[in-house]
């Protein structure tokens, strides 16, 4: 598309959309469809056929060579829903993506459409978690990743050149400093009717007038499949799909004691920021959980 057709798109837009930043593997999806189950205008629909991820905007697709001719997608999106939901994992900030996208001629548009009409929310997780998490999801997607958990959390993130656990602490400082709507998963998974009705008192959003609930997860992606193939409406956009079949690993397990040391080391100020230790005496088996 077009640099002044883009713009022209964009600028016949009625869409306020909430953005759902977050790390890797630390409850995006179900942030998302909890919002998009619950918040008037905000749940959309897709043809049959069409993705699951037709009913929100990943942010981070935007001027991939890897999806090219996304933003005609993201734009039939847009217009669908009023308050449509932006998935972006992008690792410096919202802020920070704004600011470089405009210095982008591919992503300015973008930038200047989306800088003044939307609502930001930050969902995290305990670094050790999810990076135990994102670490069997990237085996399932990537050769590279298939190594020992040990040596992957030492790998530089490509993004940032950091650790994977300062690249964590990183993404997480850098977001919530930016004085964004910042929640713990945990907090969304143990009080969601909580959460949105700050979100509403935030933004300004409406509640649908229903019971709320946690999106159900797929059993299979065998159903997931058909639901793309056959639905137009769907509770859940989570995505499926692990190395081998096999389930994460608690980090409790998972981390050896020199993986506690180096975590703390890169990531521990952080971890006991928003709460997730005290000190430093989970590295010797300190903790609580």
């Amino acid at each position: 598309m077009h640099h002044r057709q883009l713009v022209r798109e964009l600028a016949s837009l009625e869409c306020s959309p909430i953005v759902v930043g977050s790390h890797p593997r630390s409850g995006t999806h179900l942030t998302i469809d909890l919002i998009r189950n619950h918040i008037r205008g905000a749940r959309g629909w897709k043809f049959p056929g069409e993705p699951l991820d037709a009913l929100f905007v990943d942010l981070d697709w935007l001027g991939s060579p890897l999806h090219k001719g996304f933003e005609t997608r993201a734009i039939r999106t847009f217009r669908r829903i009023p308050h449509c939901l932006i998935k972006t994992h992008t690792p410096f900030g919202w802020k920070s993506w704004l600011d470089r996208a405009r210095s982008n001629p591919e992503l300015s548009p973008w930038a200047d459409w989306l800088r003044d009409r939307c609502s930001v929310v930050y969902v995290h997780r305990d670094g050790r978690s999810a990076l135990c998490s994102w670490h069997l999801m990237s085996k399932y997607r990537n050769e590279e990743a298939r190594q020992p958990l040990s040596d992957w959390l030492r790998q530089s993130e490509i993004q940032t050149g950091l650790s994977r656990p300062a690249a964590w602490a990183k993404h997480l400082e850098s977001w919530s400093s930016e004085g964004v709507y910042t929640i713990d998963s945990k907090s969304v998974q143990s009080s969601p009717e909580g959460f949105l009705n700050s979100l509403c008192n935030q933004f300004g959003c409406e509640l649908l007038d229903k019971p709320v609930a946690l999106p159900v997860q797929w059993s299979s992606l065998f159903r997931r499949r058909l639901a793309r193939a056959f639905c137009t409406h769907v509770e859940s956009t989570s995505q499926m799909g692990r190395y081998l079949g096999k389930q994460p690993q608690k980090w409790q397990a998972a981390f050896s004691p020199e993986d506690r040391a180096f975590f703390h080391k890169e990531a521990g100020a952080t971890l006991q920021k928003f709460g997730y230790v005290q000190d430093s005496s989970w590295v010797k088996g300190g903790e609580l959980d």
